[in-house]
């Protein structure tokens, strides 16, 4: 039997999640490379990490694994599949995958030269979610590291029964950004927490970015579009 060009290709799962601008820039990326190798068929998961992985997989007839893995879980089927698997996101514990991600060291490294070259004496950090999140905690811990003896040092502490979104979690943000000192430069952890803390800074007629500046993180358009900062 003759082995075509396509029966030939090697069979990749991607379980990436793509909601936010990163996972697609990840899919992005190895397309592009798969498009230059030209030896890679490429297997999309719908919704990446929420769905019955290890049935799918037997299905999928894949030979690698290219994962956002989101929990223990995932991890502990991944690892038990006996393929090959690389995880582009880097936020549970060691479970022998081999794992690839953005540098945080060097981003937060990049906002707080970016913050402090501008002469903000406060730097302020916003988590993303309840702030547990392995990356969420580097970047913070990087920051402030950065920061030490050059700026006082501001954190909020989201507390986990606040729904992200919710009136609760909106007036704690609110509160937070009232109470810290002004002029301020604050790091968002990713892009999505920009809006709620610029949402803040207008209610409490704040000016962005001479009283309050806000850098993000990740570059999603559709998120930046939508931030309408308060200079008036």
């Amino acid at each position: 039997m003759e082995i075509t060009a396509s029966s030939s290709r090697k069979r990749f799962a991607l379980l990436v999640y793509t909601v936010f601008e990163t996972g697609r820039e990840t899919l992005r990326g190895i397309a592009n490379f798969a498009h230059e190798l030209d030896s890679w068929r490429l297997l999309h998961v719908p919704e990446g990490d929420h769905i019955a992985i290890s049935e799918w997989l037997q299905d999928s007839g894949a030979e690698g694994i290219i994962a956002r893995v989101g929990d223990a879980a995932m991890a502990r089927a991944l690892s038990v599949s006996g393929l090959p698997v690389v995880d582009v996101n880097r936020s549970v514990g060691d479970f022998g995958i081999p794992q690839v991600d953005a540098d945080d060291r060097e981003i937060a490294g990049l906002v707080a030269e970016y913050l402090l070259g501008r002469g903000f004496n406060h730097v302020g950090f916003y988590p993303c979610g309840n702030g547990a999140q392995g990356w969420s905690q580097r970047r913070r811990k990087f920051l402030q590291k950065k920061c030490a003896g050059r700026a006082t040092f501001h954190v909020f502490e989201p507390l986990t029964y606040r729904t992200s979104g919710s009136q609760a979690a909106r007036q704690a943000v609110r509160a937070w950004i009232r109470a810290l000192p002004k002029p301020i430069g604050i790091m968002l952890a990713r892009d999505d927490g920009g809006l709620m803390v610029l949402d803040a800074c207008r209610e409490e007629s704040l000016l962005v970015p001479e009283q309050v500046a806000v850098v993000g993180v990740d570059n999603d358009r559709a998120l930046c579009d939508l931030s309408m900062p308060h200079s008036e």
